[in-house]
């Protein structure tokens, strides 16, 4: 693991700090040690051995006297390609070097007065496969105590800036047993603490350990874990067994409520750690408010996952289920990259919950796969779903299904989309009235920026046995917007019933409309054709006589007011050619317009004066 990784770099330095200077005394001797030449040449060459190890670069600043015994160092700084990541202040070492002659490492005491890590380092070397699973030291080891006064952490290190004191004491017997105890207790006014026992049988290779942590509100690992308004957590992570199937249980809370318990099973091998869990979870308060209904219950689950040495997760299986739903998922992630290939089934047995998060949205129950593949952070994602009793504004469907495909087409979060699918009992509404339509397709086309800054629609259809429509447009968030739309209606009887009236015939529309940016007017131009038309009014199917053909140009201000530029209307027996200009709250109107009539007996009805 990348942080295990780091821990073992950081601590290499120091010891490297330690062993290079004891390496190079063998040739230079104990009164070269101590004076300020002999003192340079050792920090100089310890520099080079510690630089060796993942690229990075060390420097060493006043190593101070007392060699061999005392190993101190006035300051340490740890480098790589962007600069220093690491700095520590008054390192200190005291050992006792007649201890080797009896076949022991005796260290007294390893302590720092500061260390400061500002980040993560870049540039990481990736471990290689392979080699012994737990490396044991030749000789017995012991460590009655490691301090450090202040481990000053920056908040792109650990999430958040933090000040924590560390102490610890470890060692290995002469039975080749491994024991350590740790403990860490954060000093910057917000209460937070850790401790770590464990005890390492190497003949056996069986471990022993515990882990338990607690902190207050917005700590380390509530911010490292990004939980929603940074709760009080508590983790306790405790098991024995040999590395190859050791096995222990997780409970985590968050405040006193918990969150996970797990009975865990690891198996730690040359070529990488396997994972299997199986607990029960409650979700909602890891999860931003708005989300926390669709995780109101229990949650089970299931995981079989293993992770090699280059940092490559293989989720064998992951399966979560609860009273509405269930998920199953299986893949591949390269942690390193961050690039992976996950594939997902998420079935809804009951979907009353969506409409807490969002009221406009219903749903009975459905079933969605969809795969994820890429880059994680622009990956580009495949959708199946099929979804029954489906609401959403303006719009109802017994059942829709529907395939997409959303490609990132940029290095930043615009997306090319494809969508097909089918409905069944389509149903459109508008505010108390609806039409119901019957089994038909969609398909669609274009571009779009996640943020909602730009959508570009390359193709939208919709077709129905009673209705057509095609259309394409742009709508940015900030520039011109335009859009075109066609509507071809084979059976007008299904808009007359949004609109409350009874038609019958046929008819197609045109539709376009352009804005030149925001706080601009809107422009449209509509054409329409009718045929076959009968009305409700028997005064209007006089005047239409089942054929109508219209055109218009209007514009829609800011304001609401809407100009009427040109109306242009023929019938059989009528037409009519005008302009009007309409106030926002449609109270007034000034218009002018000019009709004439091929019979103006058919006027007589609807003027109410007889008319020749």
């Amino acid at each position: 693991m990348r942080w295990l990784r780091r821990l073992r770099r950081i601590l290499l330095v120091l010891l490297l700090a330690a062993a290079g200077p004891a390496a190079l005394l063998l040739a230079a001797g104990y009164l070269a040690c101590n004076t300020d030449v002999g003192r340079t040449l050792l920090a100089r060459g310890a520099e080079r051995l510690a630089s060796l190890e993942g690229g990075n670069t060390i420097k060493i600043d006043g190593l101070q006297p007392g060699l061999p015994f005392h190993l101190g160092i006035d300051a340490l700084s740890v480098a790589d390609g962007t600069g220093d990541w690491l700095e520590a202040r008054q390192l200190s070492v005291d050992w006792q070097p007649r201890a080797l002659l009896q076949g022991r490492l005796q260290i007294d005491r390893v302590s720092a007065q500061l260390i400061h890590v500002a980040r993560l380092p870049q540039g990481e070397a990736q471990a290689a496969a392979g080699g012994p699973l737990l490396p044991v030291s030749p000789v017995p080891i012991r460590i009655a105590s490691l301090k450090i006064d202040q481990l000053r952490l920056d908040e792109p290190a650990a999430g958040l800036p933090a000040i924590l004191s560390v102490a610890a004491e470890a060692g290995t017997t002469p039975e080749g047993v491994s024991t350590l105890a740790a403990q860490v207790q954060r000093i910057d006014g917000v209460p937070g603490s850790a401790r770590l026992q464990a005890t390492l049988h190497h003949a056996e290779a069986t471990l022993a350990a515990k882990l338990s942590l607690e902190e207050a509100p917005n700590g380390v690992l509530a911010n490292l874990l990004r939980l929603p308004e940074r709760p009080a957590v508590q983790l306790t992570l405790e098991g024995h067994g040999p590395l190859t199937e050791w096995q222990g249980t997780l409970d985590f809370r968050v405040g006193t409520q918990t969150e996970t318990q797990a009975a865990l099973k690891l198996r730690l091998g040359p070529a990488g750690t396997a994972i299997s869990a199986v607990g029960t979870a409650r979700l909602a308060t890891l999860l931003p408010a708005e989300y926390r209904p669709l995780a109101a219950g229990e949650i089970t689950y299931q995981v079989d996952a293993s992770l090699d040495a280059g940092d490559n997760l293989q989720v064998d299986s992951l399966q979560l289920d609860d009273a509405a739903g269930g998920l199953q998922a299986t893949g591949k992630l390269e942690l390193t990259r961050g690039t992976g290939d996950l594939t997902g089934t998420l079935t809804i047995k009951d979907g009353a919950a969506l409409a807490a998060v969002e009221p406009r949205l219903r749903l009975g129950s459905g079933v969605i796969a969809a795969r994820i593949t890429g880059d994680l952070r622009r990956p580009a994602v495949g959708l199946n779903a099929r979804l029954t009793n489906l609401t959403v504004p303006y719009v109802t469907a017994d059942l829709a299904a529907l395939q997409a495909t959303l490609d990132p087409i940029d290095t930043g979060a615009r997306y090319r989309f494809q969508a097909k699918g089918s409905v069944q009992g389509l149903g459109i509404a508008a505010k108390d009235r609806s039409a119901r339509f019957a089994t038909g397709g969609f398909a669609g086309t274009g571009s779009a920026a996640l943020d909602g800054s730009m959508v570009q629609a390359d193709a939208l259809s919709i077709d129905l046995p009673e209705l057509a429509v095609k259309g394409s447009g742009s709508w940015p968030r900030d520039g011109a917007t335009a859009a075109t739309l066609s509507i071809a209606a084979g059976a007008l009887k299904p808009l007359g019933e949004i609109f409350r009236v009874m038609l019958a015939g046929s008819g197609d529309a045109k539709i376009s409309v352009q804005r030149q940016g925001p706080g601009a007017s809107w422009q449209a131009d509509l054409s329409l054709h009718g045929q076959g038309l009968q009305l409700p009014q028997p005064d209007l199917q006089m005047l239409v006589d089942g054929k109508l053909q219209a055109t218009a140009s209007l514009a829609v201000a800011p304001d609401g007011a809407i100009a009427v530029n040109r109306l242009q209307l023929e019938t059989p027996r009528l037409g009519l050619t005008g302009k009007a200009r309409f106030a926002a709250n449609l109270e007034s109107v000034i218009g002018a317009a000019s009709v004439t009539a091929a019979d103006l007996g058919c006027l007589s009805k609807t003027a109410g004066t007889p008319l020749a």
